[in-house]
């Protein structure tokens, strides 16, 4: 066996024991990794879209607006959570009032909803509201609150009433996520 002769300039460059490795691009181990990450959540995300496009997946509604009785004259609006909504025969309220009644309707509304929903209501001449304790609990948040109260009526009430910074932040949080997210067609946005 030939002893392997290895010319002194190559020897010089290179030390004993350790083997040199070359950054890929110029990154460290810390800068790939989070760009792997941010890849692969970009990609996910993609593809969520992708799919939930292809496949037409419906969103439900966050408001669902509710008409009783007749058309033709003023209306009755009525406000409250599942309690009052289910709890009554309306028919029944629209045929004794001789009044169409209008509602807009969401999954464990507060009183913060009612008041835009109170909005919507145009030609009302009298109001129906029913609140229990838990809906006048101010740190219950609905889910699709950030949907329904507008950022600037948020922001101008938390400045009114003078709530404390950890309250704050979890609605604002509500809202900007809501602008953020507002065109999102996957199921989960």
């Amino acid at each position: 066996m030939l002893p392997l002769i290895v010319p002194k300039a190559v020897a010089a460059k290179s030390s004993p024991g350790r083997v040199q490795r070359r950054e890929p691009f110029g990154l460290s181990d810390k800068s790939r990794f989070l760009l792997v990450v941010c890849l692969a959540l970009t990609i996910a995300s993609v593809f969520d879209h992708l799919v939930a496009s292809w496949i037409e997946l419906p969103k439900p509604p966050d408001v669902t607006y509710r008409r009783i009785g007749p058309l033709a004259g003023p209306q009755v609006f009525c406000a409250g959570s599942s309690l009052l909504q289910f709890a009554l025969s309306w028919p029944e309220v629209s045929e004794i009032l001789h009044q169409g009644i209008e509602s807009w309707g969401t999954a464990a509304s507060t009183p913060s909803e009612w008041e835009v929903f109170q909005n919507l209501a145009t030609n009302t001449n009298l109001m129906i509201i029913g609140v229990d304790v838990y809906d006048l609990n101010e740190y219950h948040l609905c889910d699709t609150r950030g949907n329904v109260v507008p950022i600037a009526q948020t922001i101008s009430h938390l400045w009114q009433s003078s709530t404390d910074w950890q309250f704050s932040k979890r609605l604002l949080r509500t809202a900007i996520g809501h602008a953020r997210f507002q065109n999102d067609p996957s199921p989960c946005g």
